[in-house]
């Protein structure tokens, strides 16, 4: 109970958020990533935090799936955050992706590999395997802030401040968000 009181203090949803599918076009590959965004419906009221502070537009949430996840799998939670004055921008798993030609193979076996902890072998191979994983997904992250650094137009990023952005994760997708470097 008191949980939820702190966390409606805290966060207080202005409305319900726009959402909308965007592809972004992958700068350093050529290929197109499909990106889930939300974004308030209506402008944000924002409290004079620091006295003569201006506006310098909405932060981003970069929203990393769990392994094998979609950009769809927590869309409740991703709207009230948007609602709350960001603009959230979600992907999917690295293995939803197509496959790359260049890649080397053994990152493309972890790539597609499913989430497993049912065997001896599993447990064995789970520090390599996440390793790489999370390198892997590191490195779609990037391609994914590459992206919308690079002004693609489409106004559900409107008004965006590049300069203030925050990276969080789901299960997995925890690992590559704190792996992360935004800056």
């Amino acid at each position: 109970m008191w949980a939820e009181r702190r966390a409606s203090s805290v966060i207080k949803p202005t409305d319900q958020a726009r959402v909308g599918e965007v592809v972004l076009t992958d700068p350093t590959q050529e290929t197109e990533i499909a990106v889930r965004i939300w974004r308030p419906s209506q402008p944000v009221q924002r409290d004079a935090v620091k006295a003569g502070a201006s506006d310098r537009g909405l932060p981003l949430v970069i929203y990393v799936p769990s392994w094998g996840g979609r950009r769809s799998e927590n869309d409740v939670l991703l709207s009230t955050v948007a609602s709350a004055g960001f603009i959230v921008v979600a992907m999917d798993d690295i293995s939803h992706d197509r496959p790359d030609p260049a890649i080397d193979p053994a990152d493309e076996t972890v790539r597609l590999a499913p989430f497993s902890m049912q065997t001896a072998q599993d447990y064995a191979s789970f520090p390599t395997t996440s390793e790489r994983r999370t390198r892997l997904g590191y490195d779609k992250l990037q391609r994914v802030l590459a992206a919308l650094r690079g002004g693609q137009p489409t106004t559900m990023l409107e008004g965006a401040d590049f300069s203030r952005i925050a990276v969080v994760g789901y299960s997995f997708g925890g690992a590559v968000a704190a792996s992360s470097r935004v800056g």
